[in-house]
């Protein structure tokens, strides 16, 4: 068995591709995911500082520019966050205020598509873009609370052309939540 691993690791490093691979994994997002990663330590604690009241027939509320927004008047191209509950029930929900455990993060981004012409943000203005469809880019910080089991998770993000785009550094995600979320 190890005359084969020998042999494939032999193999594989005779191509150029990994080496490639290797520098393109290390330069996409690195400075801000690992970042991130220590940030939220194993130990961390994200604290809701206020009461939240999701809407009924959602599973979520958003906060963007440290207020609680609806989701038609959030900007998907700047950053928001959306704390997630399990169930969709057809009266709102509070969620009281609290410390929750922080047990893992996980980085996702996908491409968003649609068939209308998209915008891209250029500061208080919009234009129309002919260039690549946007991607989001989201972070989601998982969540745990015995007192509330039916939050599940924090998800920060926003929309970016991929060719420029990173995911949120901490400190876009704390200016984000402003005083209703914080983290320790």
């Amino acid at each position: 068995m190890t005359s084969i691993k020998k042999h494939l690791s032999k193999k594989i490093m005779r191509q150029p591709w990994w080496l490639i691979a290797f520098v393109f994994v290390l330069s996409c997002s690195t400075t801000n995911m690992a970042d991130l990663l220590k940030y939220y330590a194993p130990t961390a604690k994200l604290v809701l500082n206020q009461d939240l009241t999701i809407p009924a027939h959602s599973t979520g509320v958003y906060i963007q520019g440290a207020e609680v927004v609806t989701a038609s008047a959030r900007d998907q191209y700047h950053p928001n966050c959306r704390l997630i509950v399990k169930d969709l029930k057809t009266t709102p929900q509070v969620v009281t205020a609290e410390t929750f455990d922080i047990t893992h993060i996980r980085f996702d981004e996908d491409y968003v598509s649609s068939s209308m012409p998209h915008y891209a943000s250029a500061g208080r203005y919009m234009m129309l873009s002919d260039g690549p469809s946007p991607q989001n880019y989201a972070t989601e910080i998982y969540l745990n609370s015995i007192n509330q089991p039916n939050v599940t998770k924090l998800v920060c993000a926003h929309w970016e052309d991929p060719t420029l785009a990173n995911h949120l550094t901490p400190d876009q995600i704390r200016q984000t939540l402003g005083n209703i979320i914080s983290f320790k």
